[in-house]
């Protein structure tokens, strides 16, 4: 009968390390693609449960918004509460003016966990060169009206 030789410390240590530390914590498999403001408006005709969440300020939404787009400044202070009162589930398509600020929301957004992130890189800028539509007042989500989940948060949208 072979004996086999007696296995080293060196090689139980990666099952030592698995039994030993305490598990990480694994963060959600965030998927973020950019595009473009024609595969935006591409998708948004095809789906009706995509949450267009307008990074820039409340001036910049006043002048024109995509719409029944969501107002929430990426510069307000309370940016991030207000973020963490949304469905990490949910698929949003964010943008801004020229895509910076959304990219700073994005990442944002999948550091705290949510998992459908639609960056229209180019933002409204690049919305109007191709000559999309803009929303009108009238059918839009104004930005003072809450929906039940964003009912306690400083600011709602």
């Amino acid at each position: 009968m072979l004996r086999t030789a007696p296995k080293t410390l060196k090689s139980r240590l990666p099952l030592l390390a698995a039994l030993l530390l305490p598990a990480a914590p694994r963060a959600a498999h965030a998927e973020v693609r950019d595009v473009t403001a024609r595969e935006a408006a591409d998708i948004l005709s095809r789906r009706d449960d995509v949450i267009i969440l307008d990074v820039r300020t409340p001036a910049e939404y006043d002048e024109g918004h995509l719409a029944g787009a969501r107002l929430l400044p990426v510069t307000d202070p309370d940016f991030e509460q207000r973020l963490d009162a949304l469905d990490r589930d949910a698929t949003y398509l964010v943008h801004c003016r020229s895509g910076s600020r959304s990219r700073r929301a994005v990442d944002a957004m999948r550091k705290m966990g949510f998992r459908n992130i639609l960056h229209m890189s180019g933002g409204i800028l690049e919305w109007n060169r191709e000559g999309l539509p803009l929303g009108k007042d009238e059918g839009d989500v104004p930005t003072n009206v809450r929906p039940p989940d964003m009912q306690g948060v400083p600011g709602g949208w």
